[in-house]
């Protein structure tokens, strides 16, 4: 069954989301930003949970996945601080496991570290992470997306036309704002649980800077680092594989959501 299209009123914005599986909020739940705004690269692996009957969210945010107006302005910070909204009105009745893929998960992490402030139960996955120091200029950038899909699928190149066609100048726009974050200095605060993962042909996410993340990531009571099949979108390559490390990461929130309770 395809994830099915929901809006929801998150703090002034209203969000446009494709749900699979259960209800969100009613076990432990993955929230998606996908990357570069374009959310049909994610729709695979979100479809993927539902079949597993894992409650999924998968984001249109800024809204190049949709016409009309955007939701909020094409800057990571600011998809970050309205998909926090977005958790805040769906999902307060479990853990919640916030993800985003590649410029995506600059926002996740962003979402992270406002909910952990508010002591939610909720973890943050980064797939495929961008912007190494090393890469923090658009001419490297570029130079390392060369290669970064050599191992994904043609397919993607028609599934996202129609979100390129409508985020047009805005895509740069998020990548511009990614390339003005230190997102390893900002993982430094995170005191939630830290998973990371990318396709083992990533150009844009090496296993070098999945390491630094997660020794960055000082505060966080756990750190898992994760490489899987495929390059860059892996999301919509192999859905599979991604979905095995949220099932992972979800079962783990689970239990220890339950000897909390045990305990208390």
């Amino acid at each position: 069954m395809p994830p099915r299209r929901t809006r929801t009123r998150a703090g002034r914005h209203v969000v446009t989301s494709w749900e699979a599986g259960p209800p969100v909020g009613a076990a432990p739940t993955l929230v998606l930003v996908p990357g570069l705004g374009m959310p049909s690269y994610a729709v695979p692996v979100t479809t993927e949970l539902g079949r597993r009957s894992v409650p999924a969210a998968l984001l249109d945010l800024p809204g190049f996945g949709t016409r009309g107006r955007r939701t909020v302005a094409p800057d990571v910070g600011a998809i970050g601080d309205v998909a926090a909204q977005w958790v805040l009105a769906r999902c307060t009745g479990a853990p919640v496991l916030v993800a985003g893929h590649s410029t995506g998960g600059n926002a996740a992490l962003t979402a992270g570290l406002a909910l952990q402030s508010l002591g939610l139960e909720v973890s943050v996955l980064l797939v495929g992470p961008v912007f190494t120091p090393a890469q923090r200029r658009l001419p490297a950038l570029l130079a390392a997306a060369a290669l970064a899909y050599r191992r994904d699928s043609p397919r993607q190149l028609a599934d996202g036309a129609g979100d390129l066609a409508r985020g047009r100048t805005d895509v740069l726009r998020v990548v511009r704002s990614g390339l003005r974050d230190p997102v390893e200095r900002r993982i430094a605060r995170l005191e939630v649980p830290l998973v990371v993962v990318a396709g083992r042909s990533d150009s844009l996410a090496p296993r070098a800077w999945l390491q630094r993340l997660a020794e960055s990531a000082e505060r966080a009571p756990s750190v898992g680092v994760h490489s899987v099949r495929g390059s860059h979108n892996m999301p919509f390559t192999y859905p599979r594989d991604l979905a095995d490390v949220v099932s992972a990461e979800l079962h783990r929130l689970a239990e220890a959501r339950q000897v909390h309770r045990d305990v208390g």
